[in-house]
């Protein structure tokens, strides 16, 4: 990935909206994640 921001402009220069996307796209797997384990069934 730091090659391509290298190639869209300075390296180190992505925009804030970059870094909150990230941020969103993190937080909802977690939470999908934590989701999934507690509503599985476990039963075999």
């Amino acid at each position: 990935m730091p090659s391509l921001v290298g190639i869209v402009g300075k390296p180190g220069a992505l925009p804030v909206g970059s870094y909150v996307v990230v941020g969103i796209t993190f937080a909802v797997g977690v939470a999908a994640t934590i989701a999934q384990l507690q509503y599985a069934d476990d039963a075999q």
